[in-house]
């Protein structure tokens, strides 16, 4: 095993300094702020998913992302702050539920962009899915993520990382075998093929999008010229009015894959680069990946009208109950009171 140059300062026989504090208190802060955001949107999804089909997709890639915010911020500020050693024993099996957390983001992230796809080509077929057909091929994200784990595990180059407190982050057994070995290749390639993959069929959407709606605008107008004595009404009817809505509804939801592509990118540079440069460049690397789980939540609750709507509906509903409660029994006793003195009792 490889140690690191600052675990070698006594570190955990120190009272907690100011870099301590502000470590692990930052990713305690961001656990503490995007856990209960990815909670409340994901129940959003759930709740919503009974209209739009696709958010049935992006609910289970909550889930994980949530799975994300506990691996990669909440338990490395925990063991941080309180100078905790992670046991020895057990590293390996908990870096395949790591490696498989991480891996299955990353096919929902190719998932989702698969479902915007077939949404565009085949809209009727994609609505009428039935919901054990979307947890089926939501959970298959797990279980080839868990069989593409155990493979790397059995590999001669697999390397093996753990929770460091005093490195503030996560450090390998053997840092040269992980970068010369074969794994930093391997996780740049796998995150190459994703990255290619969910751009290619965002790409191909966005041009479907705009195809289908140059065609409907040249057909509304054909048909506009050739009528001119229709209603005033279906002269101002806009036939692809909802072509230019779901147009816009699915070009913003480009936007979360595009962060999470440019958060991708400058974590691997920053593993691939600075994994052995110091304590700060080894925190960075948690927060980015904090970053890239939280990153999904915080977008749809940007661009999405319908997450946002139910989002402050259920806020409402958690934050004003009592209120509620109070005015329905002011309602009932009003009532019974205009009940009595129509019956003059």
């Amino acid at each position: 095993m490889v140690s690191s140059d600052v675990t070698l300062d006594n570190w955990y026989s120190k009272p907690l300094n100011m870099d301590d504090i502000i470590a692990g208190g930052t990713l305690i802060l961001l656990a503490m702020i995007f856990l209960p955001v990815s909670v409340i949107i994901s129940f959003v999804l759930h709740r919503e998913s009974h209209v739009i089909t696709g958010f049935l997709y992006l609910f289970s890639a909550s889930i994980n992302n949530m799975f994300l915010l506990i691996n990669y911020a909440l338990c490395p500020g925990m063991l941080i702050i309180l100078k905790k050693r992670t046991p020895t024993y057990g590293r390996r099996l908990y870096q395949i539920y790591l490696d498989t957390a991480w891996f299955s983001m990353c096919y929902h992230t190719l998932l989702v962009a698969w479902t915007r796809y077939v949404a565009i080509c085949r809209p009727c077929q994609f609505r009428k899915q039935r919901n054990s057909t979307i947890y089926i091929s939501c959970f298959m994200c797990y279980v080839i993520a868990f069989v593409q784990s155990m493979i790397a595990y059995f590999q001669p180059w697999y390397v093996t990382f753990y929770y460091e407190a005093s490195a503030y982050g996560m450090v390998a057994e053997d840092i040269q075998l992980y970068l010369e070995g074969g794994k930093s290749q391997f996780f740049v390639i796998f995150h190459l093929l994703i990255f290619i993959g969910t751009f290619s069929l965002y790409s191909y959407a966005i041009f479907l999008l705009f195809k289908c709606n140059r065609q409907a605008r040249n057909s509304f107008v054909t048909i506009n010229t050739c009528n001119t004595t229709r209603p005033k009404i279906m002269q101002h009817w806009n036939i692809f009015a909802g072509i230019s809505t779901s147009m816009r509804a699915e070009t913003k939801l480009i936007l979360p894959c595009i962060c999470n592509a440019i958060i991708f990118l400058i974590g691997q540079v920053v593993i691939t680069i600075g994994i052995s440069e110091g304590r700060w460049t080894i925190w960075l690397i948690l927060v980015l990946f904090t970053l890239t789980a939280s990153t999904d939540s915080v977008t749809l609750l940007i661009f999405s009208g319908t997450v946002r709507k139910g989002t402050l509906i259920m806020l409402r509903d958690l934050f004003c109950c009592c209120n509620k409660k109070t005015n329905v029994v002011v309602i009932k006793t009003t009532q019974k009171t205009k009940v009595l003195s129509e019956t003059g009792m």
